[in-house]
């Protein structure tokens, strides 16, 4: 068991690293000892991290089957937080693609998760990437009130990088809205 894990650590790692042959080739290994083990948990992991690996790539399809496949399982096997991080990467993809009304299903299903879970951290994630969402469809409106609900999040619970992301984010909007006064404001706050 330590060795499949082992090796999904070392695939996420070398995903991180831009290493893309490397992570396959490890996640693969992952994926054949945890089958061994009979380990659906530990399977279900390296398909999210396989669907990750797709992403960075720009392999949409692939991505989306990698984290269906592993949200059915996690779903199977009563692990919520799992399934919430794959419905959250759903929605990443759905964003890179372009498909922001998927996108924001996607991510408002994960943020519900999230709520339902408690996990503050990933509320405000949820948050930003809302924000993020409406932003790239023109609806600057509704991305300022969720880069908000993001700062707030994130200042409540002491992630100051991620509450000056959020900031600089309504910065951006204010700027590009020619409203150098609420800039200023957000600077100086």
């Amino acid at each position: 068991y330590d060795r499949a894990r082992f090796l999904r650590f070392a695939g996420a790692v070398a995903t991180l690293r831009d290493e893309y042959v490397r992570a396959e080739a490890l996640l693969a290994q992952a994926a054949v000892a945890s089958a061994r083990l009979r380990s659906r948990p530990e399977l279900a992991k390296c398909w999210l991290e396989r669907g990750w690996l797709a992403l960075r790539q720009g392999h949409f399809d692939r991505a989306l089957a990698e984290y269906e496949r592993a949200g059915r399982v996690f779903k199977r096997l009563g692990l919520p937080l799992q399934q919430a991080i794959c419905t959250k990467n759903i929605g990443l993809l759905f964003s890179r693609r372009g498909d922001y009304d998927q996108a924001l299903q996607a991510t408002l299903a994960a943020l519900a998760a999230f709520r339902a879970l408690g996990r503050r951290s990933d509320i405000g994630a949820g948050h930003l990437h809302i924000g993020n969402i409406y932003y790239y469809a023109g609806r600057w409106s509704a991305a300022l009130a969720e880069y908000a609900r993001a700062e707030a999040i994130y200042a409540e619970i002491g992630m100051e990088g991620y509450q000056l992301i959020a900031r600089r984010n309504r910065t951006m909007i204010y700027a590009e809205q020619h409203k150098p006064e609420a800039v200023h404001v957000l600077l100086d706050s």
